[in-house]
Parts: C-alpha cells; sequence; structure tokens
C-alpha cells in the first residue's frame, strides 16, 4: 500500500493500495480524488451507490488465467435498459498490472487495455467485423451510459457524470473486446466470457444463493 492522502475537499485519508491507481472515491465525502506527482485534485462528487445484487465488493480476490487479483474499485454505468459494474482489478505479479472486470446479468468479462494499434472507428453498430488487438470479432450491441459512482480507486479518472459510448463484441473462440467512445478518445480492451466459478472468487458479499 502507498502512503495515504488527505481528501482536498473533506480532509479524510484517501489509501492508495496500487501504485496503478489514479483516482479514488472518498469513502467519506463522495469526492473524487486525482494522485498526480506534484498535487491533489478534487473532481466533483459522486452520490451514495445504492447497494445492488451483485456478490463482488472491494477485496474480493479471484484468478484469472493463473494470476491472482484483487478488487480495488468500482465504476458503476447506467444506460437506458439498466445498469452494469466495471471492478477494478489489480494483480499481484505479472503484466499487465490492472484491468477491469465488467459484471453483468451473471456473468463476467475480465478485459486489458488492446495496445497501441489503430482502432476500429468509433461509430459502430451491431453486425460490424471489426479487428483488436490482432483478432477479428463482430460487434454484438451498442450502449449509451452514464457513470453514477465510482468507489475505492480506479486505474483511470471516471469524473462524476461522464458518458461514454461502449460496443460490446465477440467471436466464436470465446474471445471478448470492448470499444469505447469518450469524447473524441476511443479506447479498446480484450479480455474473455467467464462464470463466477472460473475466477475462483473469495471474500465475496453474503447474498442468498451464493
Amino acid at each position: 500500500m502507498t502512503a495515504p492522502i488527505n481528501c482536498p475537499s473533506c480532509g479524510a485519508p484517501v489509501p492508495f493500495q496500487s501504485r496503478t491507481s489514479v483516482s479514488a472515491t472518498c469513502a467519506f465525502c463522495k469526492s473524487v480524488v486525482v494522485r498526480t506527482d506534484m498535487r491533489l485534485e478534487d473532481l466533483g462528487k459522486f452520490a451514495q451507490l445504492l447497494d445492488d445484487m451483485t456478490p463482488l465488493q472491494i477485496g474480493t480476490q479471484g484468478v484469472y488465467k493463473k494470476r491472482s487479483f484483487i478488487v480495488l474499485g468500482r465504476a458503476r454505468w447506467k444506460w437506458e435498459d439498466g445498469f452494469w459494474n466495471e471492478w477494478h482489478m489489480a494483480f499481484s505479479t505479472g503484466a499487465p498490472a490492472f484491468g477491469w472486470l465488467g459484471e453483468a446479468q451473471g456473468q463476467f468479462y475480465p478485459c486489458f487495455p488492446a495496445g497501441d494499434e489503430p482502432l476500429p472507428p468509433a461509430a459502430l453498430r451491431p453486425g460490424f467485423q471489426v479487428s483488436v488487438g490482432g483478432q477479428k470479432f463482430e460487434v454484438a450491441d451498442v450502449k449509451t451510459a452514464t457513470c453514477i459512482g465510482c468507489e475505492g480507486e480506479l486505474p483511470l479518472v471516471i469524473r462524476p457524470g461522464t458518458v461514454k459510448v461502449a460496443a460490446d463484441c465477440g467471436n466464436e473462440a470465446g474471445g471478448y473486446a470492448c470499444l469505447e467512445r469518450e469524447g473524441d478518445e476511443v479506447r479498446g480492451y480484450l479480455g474473455s466470457v467467464e462464470d463466477a466459478d472460473s475466477l475462483k472468487f473469495t471474500n465475496l458479499r453474503a447474498l442468498d444463493g451464493w
């Protein structure tokens, strides 16, 4: 764990467990705190996240492709037909040091930055064929979503009210890719579709049926 810092808004301590984390949500006042080499910045506040039926929580641990990870934070996104969670995974060894664990409808989508190759155009539609990280995918759906809350620490800055367009893609080999557009920036992620058993979760929330 790195040395804790104090929230610029309320002064409460904001610990950072991972050196790759660049932002955290203050547990006391819900301000988004950005860590830089020289200063701290308060980017506004999120509303309190309401409990949902996710079994995950900050501190949940798991294994992906023989590498252990711990969940350090969450961003919750709202779109016209519902919500989904994106969890920040930090790995104890190897590279990459972090990833995202998408969660929707009982499935999990661990994914990682796709690299520096040119990405497909951001204006995508279901059925489009795209290449991400040297792999071929078909666009399954495209959603416009707004971030309604964050908790814990994240590997990038997500401001309250951030809006992004997300295109989920799959292929016959079981691969998963996501293309995101936020303003003029396009990001690509590569991963797979998993279930809870394959990720060997521990330290889950106590929910009926788990």
